[in-house]
């Protein structure tokens, strides 16, 4: 075996170093995932449908196809962008959700599956439960983050929390990588408590004389208010209070209804009831100018 000497080494080795750098900028471009965002944002994974256990730490990154949530040592959780549906966040842990916006959100969880794409579904923010659950107890400054998409025909999501310096870049490069604005919980929720409040002039009253269930919850027979929100494309959106009174914080339940003309027949009875898996459930409330209908 023979050795090149060394200045002939050096010699070769600079020459195949310059054929590198002229070939370098020939070379086709790699086809890899575009980078959309920096560094990775640091976040605890709270729940969802990625199989990690609740409050290990993830990073999270966003490029041109996926949002990844990767704890250490462990194989990333990819949710493809063009498949994200809605994005939402909470207010910080340091402000508790209230009986009344519990109760706001839980009562359209049942029918969110109709409502996707979000275009169309007014101001209510679709979370699931674990949003306010997670969100109930927490003392820390850190915000919440939802993220909702569609898998074949099942709606997913999966729920983290970051802190306020990672908050709003994490936000923005989630809403450039999906091109859908992001829902702030807090913000949506005053929009309907000041929207109840204004429309409580034309509430509307009934009487149940047995327990129906709407939504998620059951009411009880007695007197009821009603107040309707008007939306888009004759749906809206009715909130229930007990009693004779609207007091936002006695907030029962709420859910979406379809808006009908008036039924021609004038004697048709106020309140209209059907059964369903055995249970009890609204059909229709007639007034005298438009028709609700329950889903």
């Amino acid at each position: 075996m023979k050795f090149l000497h060394s200045s002939s080494h050096r010699r070769l080795m600079r020459g195949v170093m310059l054929l590198a750098c002229i070939a370098m900028p020939l070379l086709p471009e790699a086809k890899g995932v575009e980078k959309v965002s920096g560094k990775p944002w640091q976040a605890v994974y709270l729940a969802g449908v990625a199989p990690f256990p609740r409050n290990v730490n993830v990073q999270v990154t966003i490029d041109a196809e996926s949002l990844r949530l990767a704890p250490r040592k462990t194989d990333s959780f990819a949710v493809p962008v063009n498949s994200i549906t809605l994005v939402s966040t909470n207010v910080k842990g340091s402000h508790p959700a209230s009986r009344a916006e519990w109760r706001f959100l839980e009562g359209f969880m049942s029918y969110a599956a109709g409502c996707y794409p979000p275009q169309g579904c007014g101001a209510v923010v679709m979370f699931t439960s674990f949003l306010m659950l997670a969100s109930y107890p927490m003392k820390s400054h850190d915000y919440l983050v939802s993220v909702s998409w569609r898998e074949g025909t099942a709606d997913e999501e999966v729920l983290f929390r970051v802190g306020p310096k990672d908050y709003a870049t994490l936000l923005a490069e989630l809403e450039k990588a999906t091109g859908k604005k992001w829902k702030n919980m807090d913000t949506e929720w005053a929009k309907v408590h000041q929207e109840i409040t204004s429309q409580q002039g034309s509430k509307i009253s009934i009487q149940l004389d047995r327990k129906v269930r709407v939504g998620k919850f059951d009411l009880k027979p007695g007197a009821y208010q009603a107040v309707l929100l008007e939306r888009e494309a004759q749906r809206g959106e009715l909130y229930f209070f007990p009693g004779e009174q609207v007091n936002i914080e006695h907030l029962t339940t709420a859910t979406w209804v379809e808006i009908a003309p008036a039924a021609a027949d004038a004697a048709s009875a106020p309140v209209t009831f059907r059964e369903k898996d055995g249970t009890t459930t609204l059909d229709e409330i007639h007034m005298p100018s438009l028709t609700v209908r329950f889903p």
